[in-house]
């Protein structure tokens, strides 16, 4: 396969038992996701104004190509003097060594085509290795965007992520691959791009831990006691099986309730794919009703799933034969009326229960503390800045069972 010629496919649901990788080893390429601000230009550099920039315009479209015309000098003249040398000679010999090509994902790509784009990099001597830009989605964030370019391009064996941005977002999704410019592609960047890029490509007939985790839950295997989707397994799934987020909930959900096997069931992240709470309710539901079906769930993580309105969930939870002994809620986005049900859930429970709601709302309201402080059952994990211990310029004691940290709400 010729440079910048990538095999697509739509994402569709893949059967659940086929495990077959459909692409071939000697296909498989190598990609890098590149951003520019920060990584080829430092964001502080403003050499291009101490330029001419009308007149390098018009001598590049002279002396190269006309199309140079039509791309904004202020562009050309930042690739020009700004990008910083020893990053572009680093991105030069990153390429070299490996035969990777560019990906672009930097807001470079919007409203520029891929020949505006090549022509922008020849003048750094890197247009050869640009093949492809990332698809602009509406709402979704760069991780995700990458993600979706993966799923339907199943050709790409390796692959790393160069940014000096949505550091939390990348290192949930892709911890493996993501290389983070803390100012520029310096060398010690370079030598972990390197080092991902020089790795053997899957074999075909490689299954990700993820994905045979997902099949043996589905088969109710007695293997597997702890469902570990957190968002890096959530994506590693949905790109071996090029899922929609919608196909693995519905998956994921099938699997967890036929199942009598896990005790700890982690499904967090899923914020970073939709809004869990409003746009796909009905995903959300779908999960809950699994969970209320299911018999061997003690512990649940749900962190990180902008969860707003969790009436649903409560209404599971005391429906349920099995009842919790944990319950992770942290970084979600709970309104005071979801607290409040909360507070009416925990109030009756009789037996030993931990509760995790660090950075789930900016702060609770002093009968939500009572509660805690009623129920010797329970222990609540929260940040410092979610308990308001000042009343009236008295400081309020904190619930035994209340235990604080460091950190903030949201």
């Amino acid at each position: 396969m010729k440079l910048g010629q990538f095999c697509t496919s739509e994402p569709g649901l893949t059967d659940k038992t086929d495990l077959t990788d459909k692409t071939e080893e000697h296909d498989m390429k190598k990609v890098i996701f590149l951003d520019i601000d920060g990584v080829l230009q430092p964001l502080s550099s403003q050499k291009r104004f101490d330029h001419d920039m009308d007149e390098l315009q018009e001598q590049l479209s002279v002396e190269s190509d006309e199309g140079y015309q039509k791309l904004n000098k202020y562009d050309i003249a930042a690739v020009r003097y700004d990008w910083e040398p020893n990053a572009v000679k680093n991105m030069k010999s990153l390429c070299e060594k490996t035969q990777a090509e560019f990906v672009i994902s930097s807001a470079w790509r919007e409203s520029k085509t891929l020949d505006m784009l090549r022509l922008l990099f020849r003048i750094q001597g890197l247009d050869a290795y640009v093949a492809d830009k990332t698809e602009e989605l509406s709402g979704y964030m760069r991780d995700m965007e990458i993600e979706e370019f993966l799923i339907s391009h199943p050709d790409i064996g390796v692959f790393t992520i160069i940014d000096d941005a949505y550091r939390d977002y990348f290192e949930r999704r892709f911890p493996q691959q993501f290389v983070y410019c803390d100012r520029i592609f310096d060398d010690e960047c370079y030598q972990k791009a390197l080092s991902i890029l020089q790795q053997d490509p899957p074999s075909e007939k490689t299954v990700p831990d993820a994905v045979l985790m997902l099949k043996d839950i589905n088969d109710n295997s007695s293997s597997v006691t702890k469902a570990d989707f957190s968002l890096e397994n959530i994506s590693v799934v949905r790109r071996y099986h090029r899922y929609s987020t919608k196909d693995f909930i519905s998956r994921i959900s099938e699997a967890v309730e036929n199942n009598s096997y896990i005790s700890h069931l982690t499904l967090s992240g899923l914020a970073y794919n939709m809004n869990f709470s409003e746009k796909e309710q009905g995903a959300a539901d779908r999960v809950w009703e699994a969970l209320r079906r299911n018999s061997s769930v003690r512990h649940l993580d749900i962190s990180y799933n902008s969860l707003e309105d969790i009436s649903v969930l409560i209404r599971t939870l005391k429906e349920r034969d099995c009842p919790l002994e944990t319950l992770s809620l942290r970084n979600n986005s709970l309104t005071d009326e979801s607290l409040d049900m909360l507070a009416d859930y925990i109030s009756g429970i009789s037996h030993p229960f931990t509760l995790m709601l660090q950075r789930c709302c900016r702060s609770f309201k002093e009968a939500f503390v009572q509660t805690i402080a009623e129920n010797s059952h329970i222990t609540v994990l929260a940040c410092y800045n979610q308990y308001e211990s000042f009343s009236f310029g008295r400081r309020k004691p904190v619930p035994e069972n209340l235990k604080l940290e460091s950190g903030y709400g949201w």
